[in-house]
């Protein structure tokens, strides 16, 4: 069986290899092909670093997407390529007692995530290739031609885009219907020690009224005779300043 595993290696790299360095071919009908045979099998691209069961159902699907394109297979020179691959593939399976395919279990496969990434890479490429040939191409009918599959490709598309919307929103109602488990409140905050209020001040007790002066018992001036005239620049209103008399 190793042996025979180990001969599968050496087609795949073949057949990989071949493709690749077709892109470089001198007649452009040849690019062409390899071009579309590398979109067919890029999810394939990795299929010899995987377990020899998961691998055997990696071939089958090859040889099937593959099959799908004759012409281009011939085109890059890979009919009898192909034809081998087959055959080595079903004896190894022979080997094992079972078509080891059909025993792959779900939990070895690849994730629905890589699958999806692998799948957008491969309509990046494919639209790529599409605009390519569409802005290169001198004839209508193949203008016309990829109108009508970009087209197509446009309404698979959307089709799986409506249904991952669906289902994310189903998914969504349903975890709203039945929530994992209730959320334990928050334990409420203790509200901060008051202050201790400081204490009112007492108001200060009312000073002793002064005892009112009597006219012409203070320190000042005596009051002076209704006839007097007050002198200049003393306390009693005058100007502070005077000019000399002549």
């Amino acid at each position: 069986m190793q042996k025979k595993d180990q001969e599968r290696d050496r087609l795949l790299i073949h057949l990989f290899g071949m493709i690749r360095q077709q892109k470089y071919a001198p007649k452009k009908e040849t690019i062409e092909a390899a071009e579309r045979l590398s979109i067919i099998v890029a999810p394939y691209l990795g299929a010899r670093d995987k377990r020899c069961d998961i691998k055997s159902g990696l071939i089958l699907g090859l040889e099937k997407d593959l099959g799908k394109a004759p012409a281009d297979v011939a085109a890059v020179g890979l009919t009898d390529t192909l034809s081998q691959l087959h055959t080595v593939n079903a004896e190894y399976m022979t080997l094992g007692g079972a078509s080891d395919a059909e025993i792959i279990e779900r939990s070895k496969l690849p994730s629905i995530r890589d699958v999806r990434d692998a799948i957008d890479k491969i309509h990046l490429v494919a639209c790529q290739v599409l605009q390519a040939n569409y802005l290169t191409t001198t004839k209508d009918e193949e203008r016309t031609a990829i109108e009508a599959l970009a087209e197509q490709m446009n309404q698979v598309t959307l089709r799986y885009k409506s249904r991952h919307n669906v289902s994310e929103a189903q998914k969504k109602s349903a975890a709203e219907k039945h929530p994992k488990g209730p959320k334990e409140p928050k334990e409420p905050k203790k509200p901060a020690d008051p202050k201790d209020p400081k204490d009112p001040k007492k108001p200060d007790a009312p000073k002793d009224p002064k005892d009112p002066k009597q006219p012409g018992t203070g320190p000042g001036e005596q009051p002076k005779p209704g006839g007097e005239q007050p002198k200049p620049g003393g306390s009693d209103g005058g100007p502070d300043i005077h000019l000399p008399e002549e």
